[in-house]
């Protein structure tokens, strides 16, 4: 994200502004007010929590992480697969320890 706002994009487009939107609203903020230390610290963030759901399967973890944020987006469509119930609490036990329902959700 931080490098369309260097290039002067005024938006974007991405699976995780879903549930995460208050994160990418602080990169912008701190981008804007030149506090590139502040970006850079939520942007690695925000690459931390896309590798982990990536690890246990992008579509199903995004469907995962928006039934954790309460908006429950019904199943995942074929050939996606569902998270299975012990993926989902490993996923939400990952997040939890990185603190994204601190920073993410708030």
């Amino acid at each position: 994200m931080i490098e369309g706002l260097a290039l002067g994009c005024a938006c974007g487009a991405g699976s995780t502004y879903n549930f995460a939107a208050p994160l990418y609203r602080r990169i912008i903020d701190a981008h804007n007010r030149g506090d590139m230390e502040a970006a850079q610290a939520d942007q690695a963030r925000s690459v931390k929590m896309i590798e982990r759901m990536f690890q246990s399967g992008f579509g199903g973890a995004c469907k995962a992480v928006m039934g954790f944020a309460g908006v429950d987006c019904g199943p995942v469509r074929p050939p996606i697969n569902r998270l299975q119930p012990e993926a989902e609490a490993s996923l939400r036990a990952d997040l939890d320890a990185m603190g994204f329902f601190d920073w993410a959700l708030n």
